[in-house]
């Protein structure tokens, strides 16, 4: 016989009653339980798997006697079982996105629930692979897709509109989730000043220092259309791959005064290919690899919830950074399993 969350309550030993009190949140959370305990049930017999043990030497594959069929799911671990799939376009962007997530957590104050995820990285048609891989297999999913728009009105990349075409052909479960990124990449999902920080050499502290007067001077919007990781040259201003990006970026290195050739007529490009002019400098290859490094390894992660404006007090001044990291946090949050 199964009770109602109320039923429940109310057979409880007498002794309990002064000592138990279900907030609001647990109940909810429990008639939630109660109102889907069909499909919840129902998983199980969904999942059937078993394994024989053939006993002694000479078994020779016959179901008699001798052989025992023994549930996997008596031997089944949350680490094992729950864990849903976190798929970037690469290791690296899903390991930030991961981080975001523990970051989002840890400002919420639930230091002590667990994350769980498997990291899986792609890249182009490799992503959209995986992702299909995954969805064949029944997993819980949560892809991650640059937008890699270039300017404003501009389409979505070719990755994410595979995956969100497919998506709206196949209609899969809502826990299997395809996410637009709201930012060009995940390069740009890092504040300049944590580069910065991170990144010591000389040479990319000079980038940076321009990249960060171009961030202050320009439209709040930049980050859904800059290539952060290799920048932007002038000739890709001048030889758009169409009008509306040309006059978006031409608008910006205009108003910036990066519209020019900084070079010596002798050290001009003979080809527009080798431009070393940038109107968006890049962060560099390896970047983001020292970024999430450096996220992992500090401990403190409710002091950066404001640095990644992922902060519940004061509110994110860009509400979709939250809104990725609730995200992330919402297919990875598990409770520790007890040890007994």
């Amino acid at each position: 016989m199964r009770l109602s969350p109320d039923e429940a309550v109310a057979r409880l030993p007498k002794s309990y009653g002064s000592e138990l009190r279900w907030s609001r949140e647990a109940l909810r959370a429990l008639r939630h339980i109660n109102d889907n305990f069909a499909q919840i049930a129902g998983l199980r017999a969904d999942l059937p798997y078993s394994m024989e043990l053939g006993l002694g030497a000479h078994f020779d594959g016959k179901l008699d006697s001798s052989v025992i069929r023994a549930p996997l799911h008596a031997f089944e671990r949350l680490q094992t079982v729950a864990r849903s799939t976190l798929l970037g376009e690469n290791r690296t962007d899903a390991e930030l996105y991961r981080e975001l997530g523990e970051i989002r957590k840890n400002a919420r104050g639930w230091g002590r629930i667990s994350m769980i995820h498997t990291l899986r990285g792609g890249g182009g048609d490799t992503t959209v692979r995986e992702h299909e891989g995954l969805i064949e297999e029944g997993n819980i999913v949560l892809t991650i897709a640059d937008a890699d728009r270039r300017h404003p009105g501009s389409d979505v990349g070719g990755t994410y509109r595979k995956l969100r075409d497919a998506e709206a052909e196949k209609q899969p479960p809502a826990y299997q989730k395809v996410r637009e990124l709201h930012v060009r990449m995940a390069e740009c999902l890092v504040p300049i000043e944590v580069y910065q920080e991170v990144l010591d050499s000389p040479e990319r502290q000079g980038n940076l220092a321009r990249l960060a007067a171009l961030l202050r001077s320009s439209p709040r919007d930049i980050l859904r259309y800059a290539h952060l990781k290799d920048g932007l040259r002038l000739y890709q201003v001048e030889y758009p791959s169409n009008e509306g990006e040309g006059a978006y970026w031409s608008q910006i290195a205009q108003r910036m005064g990066r519209n020019q050739c900084t070079k010596p007529v002798r050290e001009a490009c003979t080809n527009r290919e080798e431009c070393q002019c940038y109107v968006v400098d890049p962060v560099g290859g390896g970047a983001l690899e020292q970024v999430v490094a450096w996220m992992s390894a500090t401990k403190d992660k409710r002091r950066l919830a404001s640095r990644f404006d992922v902060a519940i007090n004061p509110a994110p001044a860009n509400p979709e950074n939250a809104a990725l990291a609730d995200e992330v946090l919402a297919w990875g949050v598990a409770l520790a399993p007890l040890r007994t």
